[in-house]
């Protein structure tokens, strides 16, 4: 089975938030998301979203598919690389 890899781009935009509301949409077990899972976990709790979590050990891991379930291939985030502020939180002026 092929499988498509997703990034989510820089941990202080969107694509947290992005990837936590697109889990509510039926995601098929192919799909993987490269991603440090604090970053997804904290957007879930941001948005009031309940998801489930299925962190891998590799790219062969077993995958699950289904509404608000979201495979994810770990990375840690460094101190270099963490979030400074949330896109979700940006008040508008």
């Amino acid at each position: 089975m092929k499988k498509t890899l997703i990034t989510l781009g820089e941990p202080a935009g969107i694509g947290p938030d992005l990837c936590v509301l697109l889990s509510e949409k039926y995601l098929t077990k192919n799909l993987i998301v490269i991603a440090d899972p604090e970053l997804i976990k904290n957007s879930a709790r941001i948005l009031k979203k309940n998801i489930q979590l299925n962190v891998l050990e590799d790219i062969n891991s077993k995958t699950i598919s289904g509404s608000y379930a979201i495979n994810v291939l770990p990375i840690e985030l460094t101190s270099r690389n963490k979030k400074i502020h949330r896109f979700s939180k940006i008040r508008k002026r």
